[in-house]
């Protein structure tokens, strides 16, 4: 006997598949583009610029440093490297969730003294070199 679906219950499933469709590829997109998306304006707060950041395995998580145009490393509270729990390109999602979140809403340590709005665009801004890593064809 094949199950009755109601005229309501159609109507939700004719909306809800777009949606849910939308949802899972823009899921899929967002972890390609964590995979690509460089952390150059979160470690060029207040100013910085020209800081490189290098990242390393400890075998538990990833050691990130920070040196600056000169070659210097950088120390203060804003644009120091920090610790990963989790390398973006194996692991995006939970790079984003452990490690870049944590960030936008805390900053690097007690002593960062900027705020979630700056944090926030810096991350939004290396988001966009991200979305041209990953989709650029080479055209422009």
């Amino acid at each position: 006997m094949k199950p009755k679906i109601s005229g309501t219950m159609k109507k939700v499933l004719f909306i809800s598949t777009p949606i849910i469709t939308f949802i899972i590829v823009l899921t899929i997109v967002f972890g390609q583009v964590m995979k690509n998306t460089p952390e150059h304006y979160q470690h060029n707060m207040n100013g910085a610029s020209g800081n490189r950041v290098y990242v390393k395995s400890d075998g538990q998580g990833f050691l990130e440093t920070v040196f600056d145009a000169n070659g210097n490393l950088v120390e203060d509270d804003e644009n120091m490297g920090s610790y990963n729990y989790y390398d973006q390109r194996e692991h995006p999602y939970q790079h984003f969730f452990s490690d870049r979140l944590p960030w936008i809403m805390l900053g690097n340590k007690r002593e960062d003294e900027t705020t979630i709005m700056e944090r926030g665009t810096a991350f939004i801004k290396d988001m966009g070199m991200g979305i041209k890593n990953t989709f650029n064809d080479g055209s422009d």
